[in-house]
């Protein structure tokens, strides 16, 4: 199965992407990785990603950005007039339900789309999925449980979350001059990624876009953590952030 990992960036120039091949038991395995680069966007990812999608009878797109705002923000700011105060406390109108989960989970706070610039990578992330659909002329829905067995669909990931969750602590990893710390990632990843070590002198946002592609691999893996009955209504409107349960870590750091 085709995975394809997209770390997003308001600039293009820094759009990651990762392309890698999955099978079930198997470690994914990185083909091709790269910056979507300059230029036209509809172009740029006609080239890069088209044949590929286009040659793959089901496809898997992680990305790293939300894909979904606070649904209380929302609320509140339709009423709004300046210089009143907020009916809503700041972290129920700037934390998605998913960012709260994952930061209970693994200790990692997702940035806040409804206050940070992350909001920005968001747009570039909704509007690479709406010029995908253009070309490949499918609807690639959210995934909530199984991928279609043809089609594309797509689901929100967070590397920094995704690492954290197999015991990997390397907070500086995306330095330029920290190939070191990349490397060591790359090593503990062995068994679950192949392909890995070879982006680590690349830039860190080559090298997130693999790790979009293991999250997904998390993801297919049934082992990614899926919003409960009570959460799903919400996941909907908001989003969720698919990451690896703790318990599942057996190829995490030693």
């Amino acid at each position: 199965m085709l995975v394809i990992g997209l770390d997003a960036a308001s600039d293009w120039r820094n759009f990651g992407y990762a392309i890698g091949r999955y099978a079930a038991g198997r470690p994914v395995s990185i083909e091709a990785a790269g910056l979507l680069g300059p230029g036209d966007k509809r172009a740029r990812l006609e080239t890069i990603l088209g044949p590929w999608l286009e040659s793959a009878p089901h496809a898997l797109v992680a990305i790293d950005a939300p894909l979904g705002w606070p649904a209380s923000h929302a609320a509140a700011l339709k009423g709004h007039v300046a210089g009143a105060a907020l009916p809503e406390p700041k972290d129920a109108l700037f934390r998605r339900r998913t960012d709260v989960t994952v930061r209970q989970r693994t200790g990692k706070m997702p940035l806040e789309v409804g206050a940070d610039r992350i909001a920005r990578a968001a747009f570039s992330a909704l509007e690479a999925l709406k010029l995908l659909r253009g070309l490949t002329r499918q609807r690639i829905p959210l995934a909530w449980s199984d991928v279609p067995e043809t089609g594309i669909a797509a689901i929100e990931v967070y590397p920094a979350a995704t690492l954290k969750a197999r015991g990997l602590v390397e907070p500086k990893y995306k330095a330029a001059d920290n190939v070191a710390a990349r490397l060591r990632i790359a090593l503990a990843l062995s068994a679950a990624i192949v392909g890995l070590s070879e982006r680590v002198t690349e830039s860190d946002d080559v090298f997130d876009a693999c790790l979009c592609a293991l999250a997904a691999k998390d993801y297919l893996d049934g082992v990614a953590v899926a919003p409960g009955a009570e959460d799903m209504e919400l996941a909907i409107k908001e989003g969720w952030i698919w990451v690896r349960s703790t318990a599942e870590s057996g190829e995490n750091a030693k």
